[in-house]
């Protein structure tokens, strides 16, 4: 059966001893929705994760021609929406997703017709495009970058391609707001945002200036911009993309150009970036847009500009191969519940596996970027007097399968700690594994 992904619990046991040499990173890029539906290739298209709804909402953009479809992305396949009123075809557009309102807000960019250059304001509920006709908007423009600013409710815009442009607005659903800070960065266009949720700043990086491409960073705190200088950074860009991982509370960048394209991957932990070298990436690509899935942790990338003039039409996927999440009180005798969160792609097995205590061999996962909890405890030998119910389950279309471990019935466990994980099986990798998830861990009570 296509995409059928078996799930396998039982104790670890042997497989530490793979684990323990295995180079597995905590993060990868996957290609993901191969030889299914998908939108056409296009580049200059923007997309918004829509929080409520769980998609990733994509529209717009050019293939030669200018686009002015919407799509939808729920993990496992795109979907073209058909809404009653849409947008005009558009290019160099930008889109942010309001949280509070629970609204994918998408503002101006270029069309092949008068005018040109777009200023209208658009609203996403999920069944239709609504247009918004404030009474003050900024000006006409393309080429900008938005971001929605959970602390304060409201979406931030800075500059884009209108002459000189180093303006910040912030749309809050009834009306657009001009900002006037002091300090701010150069005017510019083709750069990016993102915001930070934890540190409640707005990310800038990049983008085109009169002085040429730069490499600059600031942040947006509501009321000023402040320049950052981190000891290390991308080299400057332009037409790259940015999100925010909330999960590992880090902005995620990729690609863009200089003048080269590039298929660099990136993390800003609000004091400087970090180069992050991988086994599998996208190839080089500008004018490609980026997504955040909350729910399944996971950065959500399509298509882009992979040649001067070719764009294509590829889904990839930046995050832990998969996760693992835990539910239920943990006691002696008692049940717990597993949802486990993995690319559905054909191909690839999944096998569960949990430990209890502290076995001869301890993998510490920290290694590859966990948390500090994250210590995976196994033991060598299935040499433990209880063994867990196995489970055998299938990913749904979004990836997911739940299932449930059966504690062992001895009052010794108590103050035990409990660790469980899975591996993601891909038998032409070496020694047959590709990555391990996270691992999620509790302690047995009374």
């Amino acid at each position: 059966m296509r995409n059928r992904v078996e799930v396998w619990s039982g104790l670890i046991g042997l497989v530490a001893a793979v684990l323990g040499s295995l180079p597995v990173r905590a993060q990868t890029w996957t290609e993901r929705n191969q030889g299914k539906l998908r939108p056409p290739a296009r580049a200059g298209h923007a997309m918004a994760y829509d929080t409520a709804r769980q998609r990733v909402v994509l529209f717009g953009g050019g293939d030669g021609g200018w686009l002015g479809d919407t799509w939808e992305w729920d993990g496992g396949a795109w979907t073209q929406c058909t809404p009653a009123t849409s947008p005009p075809k558009r290019h160099s557009h930008a889109m942010a997703y309001d949280a509070a309102r629970k609204r994918v807000i998408l503002f101006g960019g270029v069309q092949l017709s008068t005018p040109y250059i777009l200023a209208d304001t658009w609203e996403w509920d999920g069944n239709t495009w609504l247009q918004r006709t404030p009474a003050v908007s900024p000006p006409a423009r393309f080429g900008h970058a938005m971001a929605y600013d959970s602390a304060r409710q409201h979406t931030v815009l800075f500059a884009g391609v209108r002459g000189t442009a180093d303006d910040t607005w912030a749309w809050d659903g009834n009306i657009w707001s001009q900002h006037s800070p002091v300090t701010r960065p150069l005017p510019r266009a083709q750069h990016v945002l993102a915001h930070d949720s934890s540190r409640h700043r707005t990310v800038l990086f990049g983008g085109s200036t009169s002085l040429g491409t730069s490499g600059d960073t600031w942040e947006w705190d509501g009321k000023n911009w402040s320049q950052c200088m981190p000891s290390s950074n991308p080299i400057g860009r332009y037409l790259h993309a940015m999100v925010y991982d909330s999960a590992r509370q880090r902005a995620v960048l990729f690609g863009g150009a200089n003048p080269t394209m590039l298929n660099d991957t990136w993390e800003w932990d609000g004091s400087n970036w970090t180069w992050r070298p991988l086994p599998s990436s996208p190839s080089v690509r500008m004018a490609h847009a980026m997504a955040y899935d909350s729910a399944r942790q996971r950065v959500v990338l399509f298509g882009g500009e992979v040649f001067t003039t070719l764009p294509d039409n590829e889904t990839w996927e930046y995050g832990f191969p998969g996760t693992v999440a835990v539910s239920g009180t943990a006691r002696p005798g008692a049940t717990v519940s597993l949802v486990l969160t993995a690319a559905n792609d054909a191909g690839l097995f999944y096998q569960a596996g949990a430990s209890l205590g502290t076995g001869p061999i301890m993998v510490d996962i920290r290694q590859i970027g966990l948390s500090p909890d994250a210590l995976l405890q196994v033991s060598v030998g299935n040499r433990w007097p209880w063994i867990f119910q196995g489970y055998r389950g299938v990913l749904d279309s979004r990836g997911q399968a739940q299932a449930v471990v059966k504690i062992p019935n001895h009052a010794a466990l108590v103050g035990t700690r409990f660790h469980t994980a899975f591996l993601t099986i891909d038998r032409p990798a070496p020694s047959g594994i590709r990555s391990i998830s996270t691992t999620a861990a509790f302690t047995i009570t009374t």
